[in-house]
Order: structure tokens, then C-alpha cells, then sequence
């Protein structure tokens, strides 16, 4: 407020406020103008402030004084500067610097440290839980020494400071303190490599192998020969074991293997990396696509010859396998298939099957049309020529030659039949034809005609009984016929009728000659066994037997 006694034009006013801290004065004046009536300004906690004011006219005019002390507040800022340094695996050294007197808001009374425990993910995948200790430092220290500190571990500190009024925000360690420790196997070596597995060996941690509560076993495999052939996998031992066999590789696979630890402290390290080969195996089955089933009259025919994947090991070279069988169930005997044989000694031993013919591994890829029996060599097979009519079963199999000779399983790809070409005779075409139209009006006219022609010659034969039957109108008797001489003979002017007499075995009757057969070179003779009952006429058939006149046969009809 205004001076009650101004004197003069009030032309400004000032003012100085002062306070000690930490033994040394300090005072700070600040000009207001005549319109100014009030001023803020900040203060420290706990301080006895000093304010004087005076008015100014012409001169300075007689100051007023007051004197404030300041209550305490909370520390308004956190201790800064908090650092961890490692005296052993288990004990460290916490450092901070004190905080300022202008940020203290009052005297410092204790520091605090809290330490807040994080155990480290076991194998087992057990996490403990949080852990908080705290521990009270005197204002006049700026440090604590953390001690028996729990092995895998991590810790984060964080420290706070207290005055009267209460404690201030925490400061954290910006990293915190870790106990693990270096587990770490050593002397990993392999030893007696086979076809699919490997066996790993080697040492426990140098330090603090009582907390491995297991192994890990990492691999990764590769073939030079395969491109894009990769193999990898990851193993955890049960238990602080220190060899393992690795099963189920790859054989002729480049691996290589490394070990590290799984203990309280996590995964540690990875051990020193070995690299070992396992060994080569028979090749796998062809990946036969589709097996045909062929019958053919030819002695070869085509078969296709599919790739097999270097699973095993490189692929040398394929062999074409056939097999002569009686039946589609048999089999090659396996006792025989490592040794198979070229065709000639095959053949020796009286084996149905062999080597037919050999092709290099690029040569398959992509699967190759072959004709099997074609007469040619392969390799150092010959392909001989199938046998007609025979059933056969054609194999393929790769085949590997480094380092050692291993034929692969084989893979049936055909069943052949090689059958008989028959000749069709006009019988067997007729039943192979197919009918036709035509053929049946064919057919049905030929009937026709032999009906007609079968009525015809039972009209001749009728008419013929007439004219040699009697006149008188006696009734037909054997006794009646009347005999002619044969043909080249000469004819009397009466012909004599003889009676057939019981006591004779056969008689020659000549009838005359036919006239629709007229000028015929043959004759037709009856030989008739004397019978009394007229009905025997009736059991005629013809006979053919040599002509003396050396005609091509005559035909005889038994009545």
C-alpha cells in the first residue's frame, strides 16, 4: 500500500528480499513502478527470508522490513547421478550425488535404496516372485555397498531422499545390475558317425556348473550335391548331461553342432562349433509317378525312368531292372538284389531277372522315356529284346558309387505283357467282324437259295422212283427194277429182269443216267443188300470209292 505520508511524487518503488544458505547471504532487488503494489517471488524451503520496501520520490525514502521464515516442503527433485559399479558376482557399489540445497526444500534427514530382485527365467520355467528390500543410508553418505546379491539375477535400484516434510521422487539406476554368470560348455567333439546319427561329447563350465540344469544342442546340415537341401533343429538334454547321440540325420550330410548351457542365469554361450559328415546310405525309391500297365505284340516298348532325390547321399548312376514272371505277385528275392547281373550271367544261373541298362545321374533328370529291349547296350548292360509271350515287370533304382558301391531300393515303373501275334483265319475273322447289314441280307439269301435248291433235288429224286416204278400199277417191288448195263457197254434190244434171289449178298443196278447230268464222266452204280422188306430202298447212303477208268472216285449211296 501506499506510504501515508508521500512528501512528493512517488516515482517507483523497491524492493530486496535476502536469506542465508549454507553460510553464505544472498540478497536480490527488484524496481517496481508506482502502480506495482504487490511481487512474487520463489523461495527454498526451511530459510528465514529478510524483506525490505521502500518508496522513491526525488530520493529513497524510509525502507519497511520484514522478516519470513519459509516452512519446509518435500525434496523437489530426485537424487541424480546413481551409478553401480561390481566389487564381486554377488556385491556392487551404489553411488549418488546429494541433491542441491535449493532442491532439498529443508535438510536431507535419510537417503533411501530400494533393490528390487528379478530372478532369471530357469529351463524349468519357473519365474520366483519380485523382491523389494530397502535400506536406509545417513544424509551424510552418498552410498551403499549391496552385498550378498542372489546368483542370476537382476536387480534395479532406485534411491529417494527424505526431509521433514516427506521423501522425494525416486531415482532409478538407468542399468541394472545383473548377476549371471558364465556358463559355458567346452571341448565339444563328435565321435562315430553312422548313417543317421552322431554322437556329441564334451565338458562342463570351468565355473558355476552346479546351476546347469540342462543342455542345449543346436545343428544345422547341408549337402554340396543338393542345392536347397537344408537341415536344422534344436535339442534340449534332459538334465546337466554331457554326451548326447543326435538320431535322426540325414545320411551323406555336412552338420555342424553346437552346445551351450540352460541354467539359472538363462541360455548361456554357445560351446566351440564341430562340423562332421555322416555317412552315405542306400539310395532312396524312385518317386515313381504312375506305373503303366502295357500289352503289346512288339519285343520292346517304352517305359519311364524316374529321378530320386539325393537324400542319402550323391546319386551315381540308375540302373533298369526286368523281371520275367509267371505271376504279378512275384518278387525279386532279396538276397539277390545287391548282386544283380548283367543278362548273359543271368542267364547262366537260370535268373529270371537283371541289369538291363545304366544311365548316369543328369541324364534322368528331368524322368527319361526308355525303350526296354531295344537290342542296344547301356553302360555295361545289354537290353536285350523281351520274349514273346511273357509277362514281365520292369524296376529302376539309383545307385551310389562314392565311396562305396550301394544300390538304392527299386521302384516298380511298368508291367509288360508281351503277347503272341495270332494269324486270323477266315473262321476267326468271321467271328471277330462285326455284322453288318449287308452281311445279314447276305446270309439270309444263301439260306434262301439252299432251301430252294434243297426242295429241287427232293423233286428230282421223287420223279426219278416214278419212272423206274411199274406200269402195271403193281406195287414197287425190288423184284421190278429193271437192270442196265453200265455205260460203256453194249445194250441188248430187251432187257432182262432178274429176280432178286435171297441167296445172293449184293447185286449192281445202273440206272439210267440223270439228264440234268448228262455228259457227266461219272456213273452212278447202287449196291442194294437183298432184303424183303421194300423199306430198306430207304437206307441209302453214298460211298466214294476209285474209278477202274481212272476217274477221281465214285460216289456210292447205301439204300
Amino acid at each position: 500500500m501506499k506510504p501515508n505520508n508521500a512528501n512528493g511524487i512517488i516515482t517507483m518503488y523497491t524492493l530486496v528480499y535476502s536469506y542465508t544458505l549454507e553460510g553464505k547471504a544472498a540478497s536480490y532487488q527488484q524496481n517496481l513502478s508506482n502502480d506495482d503494489f504487490s511481487f512474487q517471488f520463489n523461495v527454498f524451503g526451511g530459510l528465514q527470508y529478510i524483506v525490505r520496501l521502500w518508496a522513491e520520490t526525488v530520493k529513497p525514502g524510509p525502507a519497511a522490513t520484514d522478516s519470513v521464515l519459509v516452512p519446509t516442503y518435500r525434496p523437489s527433485i530426485p537424487p541424480q547421478g546413481i551409478k553401480s559399479q561390481k566389487i564381486q558376482q554377488t556385491m556392487y557399489n551404489i553411488t549418488w550425488q546429494p541433491l542441491p540445497r535449493e532442491k532439498r526444500n529443508g535438510e536431507i534427514t535419510v537417503y533411501e535404496v530400494k533393490t528390487s530382485a528379478f530372478p532369471k527365467q530357469c529351463t524349468r520355467g519357473a519365474i520366483l516372485n519380485l523382491l523389494d528390500n530397502y535400506v536406509n543410508v545417513t544424509r551424510t553418505k552418498h552410498d551403499l555397498v549391496l552385498s550378498d546379491l542372489r546368483l542370476c539375477t537382476d536387480y534395479e535400484v532406485q534411491v529417494r531422499a527424505y526431509n521433514t516434510a516427506g521423501p522425494s521422487e525416486f531415482g532409478i539406476l538407468s542399468i541394472p545390475i545383473d548377476t549371471s554368470v558364465s556358463v559355458v560348455p567346452t571341448g565339444l567333439s563328435t565321435s562315430s558317425p553312422q548313417t543317421t546319427s552322431v554322437t556329441l561329447t564334451w565338458n562342463k563350465p570351468a565355473m558355476n556348473d552346479e546351476l546347469v540344469e540342462a543342455y542345449q544342442i543346436t545343428f544345422n546340415g547341408t549337402k554340396s550335391y543338393f542345392e536347397g537341401f537344408n537341415h536344422s533343429g534344436v535339442i534340449v538334454t534332459s538334465g546337466p548331461v554331457l554326451t548326447y547321440k543326435v538320431e535322426n540325420l540325414f545320411p551323406g550330410t555336412t552338420y555342424t553342432f553346437a552346445v551351450r548351457a540352460h541354467s539359472l542365469c538363462g541360455i548361456g554361450e554357445f560351446s566351440n562349433r564341430v562340423v562332421v559328415e555322416t555317412i552315405v546310405d542306400y539310395p532312396r525309391s524312385p518317386n515313381v509317378k504312375v506305373v503303366k500297365n502295357i500289352t503289346t505284340p512288339s519285343v520292346s516298348t517304352p517305359v519311364t525312368i524316374w529321378e530320386t532325390e539325393p537324400i542319402n547321399g550323391p546319386i551315381s548312376s540308375y540302373h533298369v531292372i526286368v523281371h520275367r514272371v509267371k505271376s504279378w505277385a512275384d518278387e525279386i528275392p532279396k538276397r539277390y538284389k545287391q548282386g544283380l547281373l548283367d543278362y548273359e550271367k543271368a542267364r547262366e544261373v537260370n535268373q529270371e531277372f537283371y541289369i538291363a541298362a545304366e544311365f548316369s545321374s543328369p541324364s534322368i533328370h528331368p524322368p527319361l522315356t526308355f525303350e526296354i529291349g531295344d537290342g542296344k547296350s547301356y553302360g555295361n548292360y545289354e537290353n536285350v529284346a523281351l520274349v514273346k509271350p511273357s509277362k514281365y515287370k520292369i524296376y529302376t533304382r539309383a545307385v551310389t558309387s562314392d565311396p562305396k558301391y550301394l544300390p538304392g531300393k527299386e521302384g516298380l515303373v511298368a508291367m509288360v505283357t508281351v503277347m503272341e501275334e495270332k494269324q486270323e483265319t477266315p473262321e476267326n475273322a468271321s467271328q471277330h467282324t462285326s455284322v453288318k447289314p449287308s452281311n445279314i441280307v447276305l446270309v439270309i439269301s444263301n439260306i434262301i437259295v439252299g432251301v430252294a435248291f434243297c426242295v429241287s433235288l427232293g423233286m428230282n429224286v421223287y420223279f426219278w422212283r416214278v419212272r423206274r416204278t411199274p406200269q402195271t400199277g403193281e406195287k414197287y417191288s425190288p423184284s421190278a427194277l429193271q437192270v442196265d448195263a453200265p455205260q460203256n457197254e453194249k445194250v441188248g434190244a430187251a432187257a432182262a429182269v432178274h429176280p432178286l434171289q435171297e441167296t445172293s449178298d449184293y447185286m449192281e443196278l445202273t440206272p439210267r443216267q440223270p439228264e440234268h447230268i448228262s455228259g457227266s464222266s461219272k456213273y452212278h452204280s447202287l449196291s442194294v443188300k437183298p432184303q424183303k422188306d421194300p423199306k430198306a430202298y430207304e437206307n441209302a447212303n453214298f460211298q466214294t470209292r476209285p474209278e477202274e477208268n481212272g476217274n477221281d472216285g465214285e460216289i456210292y449211296e447205301d439204300i
